[in-house]
């Protein structure tokens, strides 16, 4: 038996825990996090948004092989440009 983590996955699970509130909060119920400064915070829902909109611009396919771009270099730089696309509109 093998398990397979892909970015449908990982989508699905940064969206479970956004709905158990903010990265404040969430952050708050992890024992040793209280370190972890304000900056910090907003600069991982920054990433955790950026990456959220690069799955959203990958087909299918990429979403469930996320081989498939490393063995297409070309195609891991143009998802920031396709990223870059769709925020403008």
């Amino acid at each position: 038996m093998s398990a397979n983590f892909d970015f449908n996955d990982f989508l699905r699970q940064t969206r479970a825990v956004a709905k158990m509130g903010s990265m404040t909060r969430v952050i708050g119920m992890i024992p040793g996090m209280a370190k972890v400064t304000p900056a910090q915070i907003r600069d991982a829902e920054k990433n955790l948004k950026i990456m959220e909109a690069m799955i959203e611009v990958m087909t299918p396919e990429e979403r469930e092989k996320p081989e498939l771009l490393a063995e297409s270099p070309g195609r891991g730089k143009e998802l920031p440009r396709l990223l870059e696309k769709q925020s403008s509109r």
